[in-house]
């Protein structure tokens, strides 16, 4: 029986786990949605919306960039607030498990999937953080997740010699 020997570098391997914490906060989130912030949730999140916001191609970059959020698209679908915060959930799930199930999508479109997940879990963070989202293995998700992206701009630039064999 022959093995087939693969190269796994520790950014790999740093990025495959964070993509596993990743799926486990957003399945996580998404169970506890429509009882923390549903429409007769603990915390409901209509409650916390502006009643005013506005759709996102309306809004300017300074207003976009004080939200930090992606709630605006609410809006534009047409969607409840928590419909939203479970449709970031999915859309976070349905990122981390392509991330983790192809090197190929984690090297490719990696930056882009990372700084994703990063947005969508900010926009549920920042509209949640008043009781259930802060504490700080969420805020060290953000940091985390923030500088994966960074990680992400530059795999592939430097040599792979000094891999970990698994």
């Amino acid at each position: 029986m022959t093995y087939k020997t693969t190269k796994l570098t520790a950014t790999d391997v740093f990025l495959t786990g964070l993509n596993v914490v990743y799926l486990s906060a957003f399945s996580s989130l998404y169970t506890q949605i429509p009882g923390l912030f549903g429409e007769n949730g603990i915390l409901p999140v209509h409650r916390r919306m502006s009643e005013h916001q506005k759709p996102c191609f309306e809004m300017s970059l300074k207003e976009l960039y004080k939200e930090a959020s992606l709630f605006c698209v609410s809006h534009d679908l047409k969607l409840t607030p928590s419909s939203t915060m479970e449709l970031f959930c999915v859309l976070g799930m349905a990122a981390s498990i392509a991330n983790i199930a192809s090197e190929k999508m984690r090297i490719t479109w990696g930056f882009f999937t990372h700084a994703l997940l990063w947005l969508l879990y900010l926009s549920i963070f920042n509209i949640g953080n008043e009781v259930f989202l802060s504490f700080q293995w969420d805020i060290l998700l953000l940091e985390v997740g923030f500088l994966s992206i960074f990680i992400n701009a530059f795999q592939g630039q430097y040599s792979t010699n000094n891999s970990i064999f698994f």
